[in-house]
């Protein structure tokens, strides 16, 4: 460790540092999985990883700065750069007002509508001052923590379903040491954020918001800039100009968007892989991602092997070893699928046409305004784009076949997570609930994309190179039309509502909290609640996973739970006794709530019914949400 820190710069304590956050997610989940995370687990998990720190030396792993890496000097004090800072604030200061608590679809309902043009120009203007060699790489970290932050500077409570679900998880582990049963995922993303709160006091609901957005913001700018060769003068344009490409994974913290974070750091940090210590970086890396989803954590550990392989030339039947390499990665991810779903997966009726429903068919949208227009444009052809960029990437890997012959374990791996995904498409995922069967093959499809990443960099660098030596005018010009592209890319990254999309999914809200605390102080027994995902949130956020009845939790798990099936049936069907009397029987309480959001598309009828037959009911936010009891 001494030897690590001799030259201590941006780069290779930034690197360190998320050494350490490797080893304690690594080291965390083994404790946690044998033992627990109460205070003697936390003190064995740090030993271990300080006794790794300083035994890695002794196995010829070092960590020393890689020489052809150069700390760029910060130049915070000219007008240029205070220029770009204030813009930054002004932009921070669009989120920041714009924080709620109420329900929302989407983070565009309370920023002001100002916050793009000042987004654009500030991209533009900090595009300027890259030309003008006044930028340099903590300018870009700013930026793609600006792009990352919406989510958790605007919804004040929190964002999505899982979000509560690992909240409450956390809570639970924080105050018992553990939480049962103990899956095999999950626990590097557990055991690193309650350490971390352990020692250092900072509430554990900000680490988890902020896990993602600010790691990713912190260590992709920098570590794309430690691949890119160092003579290349457009690194830092090339850079930003990345965020053109869809980022929505980074914009919130779960245990599946780490692993994909974590998977993204390892390809790029394979670039330029020189010393023991760097390739066991990059294998640190892929088994953290492990530790935390097998969905990325598999293919990051096959990439390692594949990886090492590829660099090995004294390994006899290389290709052999690499083709079953391929195998093996190719029905990871399904086999996976089936273990992890109980074995409950079913397989659908072969239809060849059905694997590749996934090509994307032109689209023109001309409905609305210019700037909707071109937004849907570029959002609908999207899937298009991404095929074209590929087809690019390849035909620059062609060009230049020399310089990318380094390259093969990353096409090897996409090619090979591309059949996986083709194969999981003949899986069917019934038991999920309808809107989540389509993310399963999706996450796969996306993993394929991440590992031609180093060939999107090869083919954006052949764009730049073209448009530096245009006329000024349609060199600036294109400049204005990539700032819009990444305002575009902003706007799609998160959850939007307009007249061409609707994401629909609204978000837990101030009066679905005073719906379940008062639920909770009125009841006189136990009881059970039908209610829509983003109350039983709200029940999370509030109590965690206080109550089961007959090993069934006491609010709707829209992932499975049984009660689910009962709220639907109140809210498609009639809200009746009868649906009571039944859940009643299962969980084996004799009182229970059901709680009706204005924003549901039948609710003046389901509204009237409800009163009819519920013994009473109770109305919050003005009649934003409605509670009725029935008791047995």
């Amino acid at each position: 460790m001494k030897t690590f820190l001799t030259k201590l710069n941006f780069f290779n304590f930034s690197q360190f540092i998320l050494l350490l956050i490797c080893l304690t997610s690594a080291w965390g989940a083994i404790v946690y999985k044998i033992y627990k995370l109460n205070w003697l687990g936390i003190v064995i998990s740090l030993i271990l990883v300080i006794f790794s720190l300083f035994i890695l030396p002794y196995f010829g792993i070092k960590f020393n700065a890689s020489d052809d890496i150069k700390n760029p000097k910060p130049s915070f004090f000219s007008i240029w750069t205070f220029g770009y800072l204030l813009l930054l604030t002004i932009c921070f200061g669009y989120l920041f007002f714009g924080r709620t608590s109420q329900s929302i679809i989407t983070p565009w309902q309370s920023i002001s509508s100002l916050f793009f043009p000042f987004y654009l120009f500030t991209t533009f203007y900090l595009i300027l001052l890259i030309i003008k060699d006044k930028a340099n790489i903590y300018f870009l970290v700013f930026h793609f923590l600006l792009s990352f932050s919406v989510i958790w500077l605007v919804y004040k409570i929190g964002y999505g379903y899982d979000f509560f679900v690992h909240q409450a998880t956390l809570d639970r582990i924080e105050k018992n040491g553990e939480i049962l049963p103990k899956p095999f995922y999950y626990l590097g993303q557990y055991s690193l954020l309650i350490i971390t709160h352990k020692l250092t006091g900072v509430p554990l609901v900000w680490l988890n918001r902020l896990l993602v957005p600010v790691l990713a913001a912190l260590y992709l700018p920098s570590f794309i800039y430690r691949s890119i060769e160092q003579e290349n003068k457009n690194k830092l344009l090339l850079i930003l100009f990345l965020l053109i490409l869809p980022f929505s994974f980074l914009t919130f913290s779960t245990p599946q968007n780490f692993s994909y974070l974590l998977l993204l750091l390892a390809i790029l940090y394979s670039l330029k892989t020189k010393t023991a210590g760097e390739y066991f970086f990059v294998g640190m890396l892929a088994l953290t991602a492990l530790s935390i989803h097998p969905i990325a954590g598999l293919p990051a550990i096959f990439f390692v092997a594949v990886f090492l392989l590829f660099k090995n030339n004294k390994i006899k039947f290389k290709k052999l070893w690499l083709s079953i390499l391929f195998l093996l990665n190719t029905l990871s991810l399904p086999v996976a699928f089936y273990f992890v779903s109980g074995s409950k997966l079913t397989f659908n009726n072969f239809n060849f046409k059905n694997l590749f429903d996934f090509l994307p068919k032109f689209n023109l949208p001309n409905q609305e305004n210019i700037i909707l227009n071109f937004i849907y444009f570029f959002s609908s052809n999207q899937g298009l784009f991404m095929i074209l960029f590929i087809i690019g990437c390849f035909l620059i890997y062609h060009k230049y076949k020399e310089e990318c012959k380094n390259y093969w374990p990353y096409i090897l791996m996409a090619i090979s997570l591309f059949a996986s995904y083709l194969l999981a498409k003949i899986v069917s995922f019934d038991y999920l609930i309808d809107y989540e069967r389509q993310d399963f093959t999706d996450r796969i499809m996306l993993e394929a994309i991440l590992f031609l990443f180093p060939l999107f960099l090869v083919l954006i660098n052949f764009f730049l190179q073209r448009i530096s030596v245009q006329e000024k005018i349609i060199k600036y010009s294109l400049l204005v039309f990539i700032s819009s592209l990444i305002t575009t890319s902003l706007y799609l990254s998160y959850p939007r509502v307009d007249k061409y999309f609707n994401s629909r999914g609204l978000s837990t809200g101030i009066y679905d909290i005073e719906a379940v605390d008062w639920i909770n102080n009125n009841a006189k027994n136990n009881y059970i609640v039908l209610a829509n995902q983003q109350v039983s949130a709200a029940a999370l956020y509030e109590f965690g996973f206080s109550e089961y009845y007959n090993d069934i939790f006491y609010y709707p798990v829209p992932t499975g739970g049984p009660l689910y099936k009962y709220y639907l049936d109140m809210v498609y069907k009639t809200p009746s006794k009868d649906i009571f009397d039944q859940a009643f029987a299962l969980t084996g309480v004799n009182e229970g709530y059901f709680v009706l959001n204005r924003y549901w598309w039948a609710f003046p009828k389901i509204l009237e019914e409800a009163k009819y037959r519920a013994d009473s009911w109770q109305a919050f936010g003005n009649g934003q949400v409605y509670v009725f009891k029935y008791t047995r």
